[in-house]
C-alpha cells in the first residue's frame, strides 16, 4: 500500500514501456485527477461501453469546470485499488435549470453514459453536469493506495506532489 502522493510515480513506472502515456504523463501541462467509481460503472468503462464519465451534483462541486481537454483521469475502484487511467478527450459542463435539461442529456449523451433508469430519477434534482468523454483508455496494475478522506474526485498537484485541497463531492459515482 503507497499513500496517495505516491500514486503518480507508481502509474509512471507501470506504464514506462507505452510510449504514448509515457510522453503524457510527463506533460505538466494537463492536470491529473483521481476519480472515485462504483459498479456497475467501472467494469463499464474498462469494457469500453461507457465512453462518457459523468458527475452530476447540485453543486459546484469537483470535477465541474475544472477538468479540461487533454488531462488525466485515474480510476480507482471504491474502497479498492486504482485500476485505470484515460485520457480527457472533452469536457462539457452543463448548468440543469429545468426538468427537460436532464432529459436532453439523457437524449443526448444517454447511450455513451450507460446510466440506468433508476440513475436519471435519483438526480432530477442536479443542478450541475460535468461529462468527460473517455479517449485512450489505459488499464494499470492495481495500485493500493491509502485515501483516508470520503472525497469522490481529486486533482493531484504535482508540483508539492500532494492533492489539492478541494470540496467534497456528493456520493454520486458513475
Amino acid at each position: 500500500m503507497i499513500n496517495l502522493e505516491d500514486f503518480y510515480d507508481k502509474i509512471q513506472s507501470d506504464l514506462h514501456n507505452n510510449e504514448y502515456w509515457h510522453r503524457k504523463l510527463l506533460d505538466t501541462k494537463c492536470k491529473i485527477h483521481l476519480a472515485l467509481m462504483v459498479e456497475p460503472y467501472l467494469s463499464l468503462i474498462l469494457s469500453g461501453k461507457k465512453t462518457i464519465e459523468s458527475r452530476f451534483s447540485t453543486k459546484r462541486i469537483m470535477p465541474y469546470n475544472n477538468i479540461s481537454d487533454g488531462d488525466i483521469v485515474v480510476l480507482k475502484k471504491s474502497g479498492g485499488n486504482i485500476v485505470a487511467i484515460f485520457e480527457v478527450e472533452n469536457a462539457v459542463f452543463k448548468q440543469i435549470n429545468k426538468k427537460d435539461d436532464i432529459e436532453e442529456i439523457k437524449k443526448n449523451y444517454g447511450n455513451e453514459l450507460c446510466l440506468e433508469d433508476k440513475f436519471w430519477s435519483e438526480k432530477k434534482d442536479a443542478n450541475y453536469v460535468s461529462l468527460i468523454k473517455i479517449s485512450h483508455l489505459q488499464p494499470v496494475s492495481p495500485i493500493m493506495i491509502k485515501k483516508a478522506n470520503r472525497q469522490s474526485w481529486l486533482i493531484y498537484n504535482r508540483e508539492e506532489k500532494l492533492p489539492k485541497k478541494m470540496m467534497v463531492a456528493e456520493r454520486s459515482f458513475v
